[in-house]
């Protein structure tokens, strides 16, 4: 009975910090490999925007995310300085 339950206690644990680590990453719908920030709108990066912060990122965590999702570096500093913008023209975010 011991071995059950220390069992079924190790295979939550698991299942919640699985969880936890999937939360914490970029929506998988997007291709960063050939998206070009100057195409996107307000309304698609505030979506990518709002998505992230309810995954507990932040901007530059979203930013390495997106560089090491294959983004290039110069498609990541368009990217963080737009997001940047619209989080300080936004004060509920």
């Amino acid at each position: 009975m011991r071995r059950y339950f220390v069992s079924l206690l190790l295979f939550g644990f698991l299942f919640v910090f699985s969880g936890t680590l999937h939360g914490q990453q970029l929506p998988s719908d997007i291709d960063f490999t050939t998206v070009n920030v100057d195409n996107l709108s307000d309304d698609q990066l505030q979506q990518l925007l709002q998505k992230a912060q309810a995954a507990g990122l932040t901007v530059d965590q979203v930013c390495q995310q997106a560089e090491a999702k294959g983004m290039s570096a110069d498609q990541v500093d368009k990217l963080r300085t737009r997001l940047n913008e619209l989080t300080s023209s936004s004060p509920q975010l």
